[in-house]
């Protein structure tokens, strides 16, 4: 009888083990986006509310990326890929008084071996903008640079080795490019002599508009977009409140530190009133090998103009109501042609073709504002990109390329979202898990499997990268 016993319970435990496995197979490739282990984390009083943008990025080389975000409450977080600190020296106390919507930025700031966070904040009052530099292992503040303004500090910083020779010597570091809520674009450079940074150049974008960078009672400021050319030459971009855009090329050699080779203006052809609220994308979308600038409007247009600022065939397309989520592209299909995807006041993400016209599957809809960019990046171990997007409904939302929700999407997080979310194997595992920042103060992260097919492909955070430069 006890050996019969036995043997029941070995025969019901192997029949367990094989519903189990025949479980396993059957399931296999779909997505399991559970809230990680560790998070959420965050959100703990009511002046922890978050605007910004997480950014992912590995600080201390052990392949597991960390994530930086600050919070209204005044710091400046790291959080490891587990839901933990850092390290002992975060979260660091910033003193811009509430905190900060701008999203950091991060890159070698001073030429030595490690990677700076740059973050631009201001006053209670939106004066006094700043820009503040910290290193990720100390927590130390590098330097402080006050941008000589009575205008606030919104925007995204972008760095972007732009000032390329000291004299004759060239240097690594990245320069930061930066645009105050009064319109003026500031271009920083690192002084290794004084430890300090140096402004190399201003210049005037909005001027005349007296709302400035503003939607409604929400303070918005386009970031700088930029992007390195070769021979020596920066392509730098920004978008204004005055239905414009301005355009810079400057070159940096060993003969001319600094020179400004070419400088335009691109009008929208909407009515006056159109504002730049959303930062511009740089891509080459039509393969002639040179990027495109991309940019949404609040008269409910997505414009896409060449580089001299010839606007491109099929554009611009029109949405129903004003876009201030900044665009993103990535080719969603598989068919190495770019596809453009903006998120947009009427709740719905938007993508289309190089030529214009829309992907087919969409637009797709959520029950808010979207405010934050659309991301894409390869999540359900499937060829082809799917597409993430958070709403102020208070949902983050996954498709795929060809707008079919992913299994168990979208995400209840009782929270509405400004934030762009971002994707990425923060784990080292293979497997993408995707991240966001409610309004709450919390952050969010979603483990998915099975393994991604390519974990670097899409557009994965905001900005495209790790340096906000508006393009990948």
């Amino acid at each position: 009888m006890k050996t019969n016993s036995k043997r029941g319970k070995e025969m019901k435990t192997a029949n367990f083990k094989l519903l189990f496995l025949v479980l396993v197979i059957l399931f296999q490739g779909w997505s399991v986006h559970a809230q990680q282990k560790g998070w959420p984390r965050g959100g703990t009083s009511d002046n922890d509310k978050v605007e910004a943008s997480p950014l992912l990025v590995n600080l201390d080389s052990d392949n597991r990326m960390e994530i930086i975000v600050p919070s209204f409450d005044d710091k400046l977080y790291i959080y490891k890929h587990d839901g933990t600190a850092f390290n002992a020296n975060w979260p660091k106390v910033l003193g811009f008084s509430d905190g900060t919507i701008a999203s950091v930025a991060v890159g070698n700031v001073d030429g030595g071996s490690d990677l700076e966070i740059v973050v631009l904040g201001d006053d209670i009052n939106h004066l006094n903008a700043t820009v503040k530099v910290y290193k990720p292992a100390t927590g130390n503040l590098l330097t402080s640079k006050n941008l000589n303004t009575i205008a606030s500090g919104k925007a995204t910083p972008c760095l972007i080795d732009c000032y390329r020779y000291s004299g004759a010597t060239r240097h690594s570091e990245l320069e930061i490019l930066v645009r105050d809520g009064n319109g003026k674009v500031h271009i920083l450079k690192w002084n290794s002599g004084t430890q300090q940074l140096d402004t190399v150049s201003t210049f005037e974008t909005c001027t005349e508009d007296s709302q400035r960078d503003r939607y409604g009672s929400q303070p918005i400021t386009p970031s700088v977009s930029a992007e390195y050319l070769g021979n020596d030459e920066t392509f730098i971009v920004v978008p204004s409140t005055n239905n414009k855009v301005y355009c810079r090329k400057v070159k940096s050699d060993a003969t001319n530190n600094w020179n400004l080779l070419s400088n335009f203006t691109i009008e929208s052809g909407g009515p006056d009133t159109t504002r730049f609220l959303s930062s511009a994308v740089l891509a080459d979308v039509d393969d002639d090998e040179s990027s495109e600038i991309i940019v949404g409007t609040t008269s409910c247009e997505v414009y896409v103009w060449d580089n001299t600022g010839t606007l491109c065939s099929g554009w611009p397309q029109n949405t129903s109501q004003p876009v201030i989520s900044s665009p993103a592209v990535a080719d969603l299909d598989d068919d190495d042609d770019l596809e453009i995807m903006v998120g947009c006041d009427d709740g719905l993400v938007y993508i289309w073709n190089e030529d214009g016209t829309s992907l087919s599957g969409w637009p797709k809809g959520t029950l808010g504002d979207i405010f934050g960019s659309p991301v894409a990046a390869e999540v359900d171990g499937n060829v082809g990109l799917d597409v993430v997007a958070a709403s102020f409904d208070g949902y983050m939302y996954a498709w795929t390329s060809s707008g079919n929700s992913l299994s168990g999407w979208p995400k209840n997080l009782n929270t509405p979202v400004f934030a762009s979310p971002a994707v990425c194997d923060i784990h080292d595992g293979g497997r993408m898990a995707i991240v966001t920042a409610g309004y709450d103060g919390q952050i969010f992260v979603f483990d998915v499997s099975p393994k991604s097919l390519d974990v670097d492909a899409g557009w994965q955070q905001f900005r495209g990268g790790i340096e906000r430069q508006g393009h990948n």
